[in-house]
């Protein structure tokens, strides 16, 4: 894992727990799921092309709609 990323989930993290201060409720993934989507769907660059390979195909190729 490069060294960055574990800044950024130490940021989110913490970002998340002031969140909760004031939202007991406050979920980051909910929050951030529509630009995650946006970004795989939209996105030319090969790596989130095979990101969003990743979470939709199976190890065959078929949609995995688990």
């Amino acid at each position: 894992m490069p060294p960055f990323f574990a800044l950024v989930i130490r940021a989110i993290a913490i970002l998340e727990g002031i969140a909760l201060k004031g939202d007991p409720d406050f979920a980051i993934i909910d929050e951030s799921y529509p630009y995650i989507a946006k970004r795989l769907l939209t996105d030319d660059s090969e790596y989130m092309k095979n990101a969003l390979n990743n979470l939709i195909l199976d190890k065959n190729g078929n949609l995995d709609v688990d």
